[in-house]
């Protein structure tokens, strides 16, 4: 079985796993992430681009070096050469500087690229673990509700004053389940999936359990599911104001 540690080990996989990219366009990503090989086919033309750009700008340094090099003597005598050559040191370094930060702003689009698919591929694990999620919190499992149980719970009239995008927030969440407790009555939990979850997912996780106890009169519980997670978090689950539900590395791994 491979095994994902690193951004590239997942970018190596979708390249060389054919069957494992359509799967996982087909089942997990967003319209926008299904155009994501686009848009990397242009990344990697663009990077080679750069670096053809950039061997170019070497082989050019490396020749301007050995002119300055053979021509310090005149230098000496020419002030006038000296000053030209050294325009042009700073115009190259501009150009390299400015190349540079466009390569950075690229690696960076594209690790936003990785995180979004890793929180796809979370959000589809916990999709098919929803009994588990409820019995690891004490619960029995009764059902799950999807976006148009959600929707039909919160866009009414009388729910008018919950802010717009809370109430968009609350139709996308991860999963909800319903469930209930040994004494049969009914609890919700609100579930954010994530590779790493943060202090985004646990807001979005308590605010939809506020929101679920709000709108059905039962008590709800918000609970992650993520491989790992930031310090700032664990003290929500050490308190026990956060559940953790926890996934292994080998769940983004196709088998």
């Amino acid at each position: 079985m491979t095994v994902i540690h690193t951004a590239d080990d997942l970018i190596r996989l979708l390249n060389e796993n054919d069957e494992f990219r359509q799967a996982v366009r087909r089942h997990v990503l967003s319209d926008e992430l299904i155009q994501l090989p686009e848009r990397l086919a242009k990344f990697e033309t663009h990077v080679e681009s750069f670096i053809d750009e950039q061997r170019q700008f070497n082989q050019e340094q490396r020749q301007f070096n050995q002119r300055m090099e053979n021509s310090i003597g005149e230098i000496r005598d020419t002030v006038a050469q000296n000053t030209q050559a050294i325009g042009e040191l700073r115009d190259l370094t501009a150009q390299n500087t400015e190349a540079i930060n466009r390569l950075e702003h690229t690696v960076s689009w594209h690790t936003d690229a990785i995180g979004e698919l890793r929180g796809n591929v979370a959000r589809q694990v916990i999709s098919a673990r929803f009994i588990e999620i409820a019995d690891s919190m004490g619960f029995e499992w009764k059902g799950i509700l999807v976006r148009s149980d959600l929707g039909q719970m919160i866009f009414q009239p009388k729910h008018k004053d919950i802010p717009s995008s809370d109430r968009q927030s609350f139709v996308r969440a991860d999963l909800v389940i319903e469930a209930t407790d040994s004494e049969g009555a009914i609890h919700y939990i609100a579930v954010e999936a994530s590779y790493t979850a943060d202090q985004r997912d646990t807001s979005r996780a308590q605010r939809n359990a506020a929101l679920l106890t709000q709108l059905t009169g039962h008590p709800a519980h918000a609970a992650i599911a993520s491989v790992r997670n930031v310090r700032e978090i664990q003290s929500l689950i050490d308190d026990g104001a956060m559940y953790w539900y926890a996934l292994e590395p080998d769940d983004f791994t196709p088998e």
